[in-house]
């Protein structure tokens, strides 16, 4: 069984195996997956690291009356790492978000 991330980049495969373009296009090419899966990954943990942190932010203050401060800062740190990974995996499926309520407000003109 194959995986979806290796239907996605068969047609990239052979695109590069075309003579015209050479092994430069094939290197470029394995380099961006790569970098795909490396963000996707580490976006991955950190969705998992911060769950974590958030959780043990919040017993700490509502069962053992205790806050821990960091907690806040470094959730909001991972965070911003977060968006941008998560930037570089939505552009790289081509599915970006975007702000439909301004979208859908404008003429198509």
């Amino acid at each position: 069984m194959r995986s979806e991330s290796s239907e996605l980049a068969e047609p990239l495969i052979a695109a590069a195996e075309m003579p015209a373009w050479g092994g430069l296009r094939h290197l470029a090419i394995n380099i961006d997956y790569a970098i795909g899966i490396l963000s996707e990954a580490v976006g991955a943990a950190l969705v998992l690291a911060e769950t974590c942190i958030l959780f043990a932010g919040v017993v700490s203050r509502y069962v053992f009356n205790k806050p821990l401060m960091w907690t806040d800062e470094l959730a909001n740190f991972l965070f911003l790492w977060l968006a941008m990974l998560g930037t570089v995996a939505a552009l790289r499926r081509g599915e970006h978000m975007r702000l439909t309520t301004f979208v859908n407000s404008i003429r198509p003109q």
